[in-house]
């Protein structure tokens, strides 16, 4: 912990982090999600502070959280985050995903950057305000949601913001919202980073569906493998290099961080001599990208498939179409 941080700063950078441990403990993990136990592991939390919350659920597991402290005639304002997560395989992690262990300054758990954190910091902003007597020059709001990662998959509104939007707009209208994608702190050289979103990449997932000829797996010459044609493919999606682009957005970074835009391999070296782990971040900024996830083909042991379906995560750059 920084030993320069105000007292007041470190009394509430304390309270954030217990909540996250808290937060952590609970498995979000989206199917199933169960999102209402951490809705009411916040509601718990904030009733400390005599704050009363509503929840609204398409189904009794799924609960949304919102909370609000009214102000008067201004913009209305809310902070915007999720509980639910995605998979985490406990062989793949040193500690236990669920522990929100405390190790050396570091909270661990699944869902810690994608979006507890968040949810923690959130909620403990508007807990403290509230608590001062805060009133706000337009009304305030908390809104804590289900289905962040998964909503909508099934072509409905899913059981989150979509779908709370549309069931209660009320409860949710806003003017503002301060929502993930920004915030992030990084310390390259000796002046402190803070990163806000200007701009949304597009999520433009594809299916990628290649056809062979069925047979039994104990005479393979017999059929045209869908699976291993589909393999090149995987291949060269997994490989490739889009021509990079420096978009405005992607270029106001750039400078904020480098002092100037310079060509792409230069912006590149000289981000990798501020942190190694810079260049992994600056290259999503200057071309979409494509990720093969998932891959369907036989469902025997001992059948050739016909068709191997490839699912990619296809991320756009503003206005790239």
């Amino acid at each position: 912990m920084n030993p320069d941080l105000h007292p007041v700063a470190t009394s509430l950078r304390d309270e954030v982090t217990q909540l996250l441990q808290g937060l952590l403990r609970i498995n979000t993990v989206n199917p199933p999600a169960n999102e209402t136990v951490a809705a009411e592991h916040l509601r718990t939390y904030l009733a400390r502070d005599g704050i009363e919350c509503d929840f609204f659920a398409r189904e009794p597991h799924r609960a949304n959280l919102v909370a609000r402290i009214p102000g008067g005639d201004g913009p209305s304002l809310a902070f915007l985050s999720h509980t639910d997560t995605v998979l985490a395989d406990p062989a793949e992690w040193d500690r236990d995903p669920w522990s929100g262990d405390l190790v050396d300054g570091e909270v661990w758990g699944r869902g810690a950057l994608d979006m507890k954190g968040q949810v923690a910091a959130s909620a403990v902003a508007f807990a403290s305000l509230a608590r001062e007597g805060f009133v706000p020059s337009g009304d305030l709001l908390l809104i804590v949601v289900a289905d962040e990662e998964v909503g909508g998959a099934g072509g409905d509104d899913g059981y989150g913001l979509r779908w709370l939007v549309q069931a209660h707009p009320e409860a949710a209208r806003c003017d503002y919202a301060i929502n993930e994608g920004g915030g992030e702190r990084l310390v390259l050289g000796r002046a402190p980073v803070y990163l806000c979103a200007t701009a949304e990449k597009m999520s433009a997932p594809f299916k990628l569906r290649v056809h062979g000829r069925s047979g039994h797996a104990s005479m393979p010459g017999i059929a045209d493998n869908a699976l291993v044609k589909a393999a090149r493919y995987v291949e060269a999606l997994g490989t490739y290099e889009p021509t990079p682009e420096l978009i405005p957005e992607a270029r106001g970074f750039l400078e904020a961080v480098l002092g100037e835009a310079p060509p792409v391999e230069e912006a590149l070296a000289r981000a990798q001599a501020l942190d190694p782990m810079l260049p992994a971040l600056v290259q999503p900024l200057l071309a979409l990208t494509l990720s093969p996830t998932m891959i369907d083909a036989s469902h025997q042991t001992n059948v050739i498939p016909a068709l191997c379906e490839v699912t990619v995560d296809c991320r756009l750059l503003p206005e790239q179409t």
